[in-house]
């Protein structure tokens, strides 16, 4: 099975860019706010995306279209929750976080999907 992040031979090359992408997702999650004290906290929230699906497809690959918007091609029929199976595992591996932490919100029976992560 051909990953996501085939393109990347280097090693360190493929750590650098799952990290970053890993602190863009953090970036986006985490609101600050100061209590009744004085203190600062930070209070981590998930990200919506919104992600495009093409079941079927004959390579399965994750493209980003806009800020918070993603294209995922995945080889699994969209029968029985396989290709929803298909784009959390795809998913997880492009973020380089759990498949735990990844959910759908809305869209489980259609192409067009809004997923939480963190």
């Amino acid at each position: 099975m051909k990953r996501a992040l085939d393109s990347i031979t280097n090693p360190r090359c493929k750590r650098s860019v799952l990290r970053h992408r890993k602190e863009i997702l953090l970036r986006a999650s985490s609101r600050m706010f100061i209590s009744g004290r004085g203190l600062v906290s930070e209070i981590k929230m998930p990200v919506t995306i919104s992600v495009s699906v093409k079941p079927q497809a004959k390579k399965e690959s994750v493209t980003q279209v806009g800020a918070s918007e993603y294209r995922v091609a995945v080889k699994a029929p969209p029968h029985d929750g396989k290709a929803n199976l298909a784009v959390i595992k795809l998913l997880s591996e492009y973020f380089g976080l759990p498949q735990s932490q990844i959910k759908i919100i809305r869209g489980h029976a259609a192409r067009r999907k809004v997923l939480a992560i963190g």
